[in-house]
């Protein structure tokens, strides 16, 4: 449970922070470093998933965009080509996770046991 609401502040909190303070790619480092530290801790637990964490994390994110798109209820028509280049933002936030799982799956191997961490 800890490990949930740390996670969710940190998914808010940091780019948050970086929109705050008002520079583009400050945000899209900070969302990339959230989403790698968030995927390091849950390939730590879970080394076999290594660097598909990243990917687990933007798996359900199609099906998101396309309930958005049902459920606004909008009539105006959907300029495609915008909506995909826009995208493109969410990249770094897959970069960063896919990143994270790997070093985080590398840590786990490297430094430590089942029998050391009680798991």
């Amino acid at each position: 449970m800890a490990a949930g609401v740390g996670g969710g502040l940190l998914f808010t909190v940091v780019p948050l922070l970086g929109i705050a303070v008002g520079t583009e790619w400050l945000s899209l480092f900070l969302t990339a470093l959230s989403y790698a530290v968030i995927a390091g801790v849950v390939a730590f637990v879970w080394p076999q998933l290594s660097w598909r964490t990243g990917l687990w994390f933007f798996a359900s994110f199609p099906l998101v965009m396309l309930a958005s798109f049902l459920f606004t209820g909008t009539e105006a028509p959907i300029k495609w080509h915008a909506e995909l280049k826009s995208l493109l933002e969410y990249t770094p936030g897959l970069v960063g996770a896919s990143l994270g799982g790997w070093i985080g799956s590398i840590l786990r191997r490297r430094y430590s046991s089942e029998a050391s961490l009680g798991f």
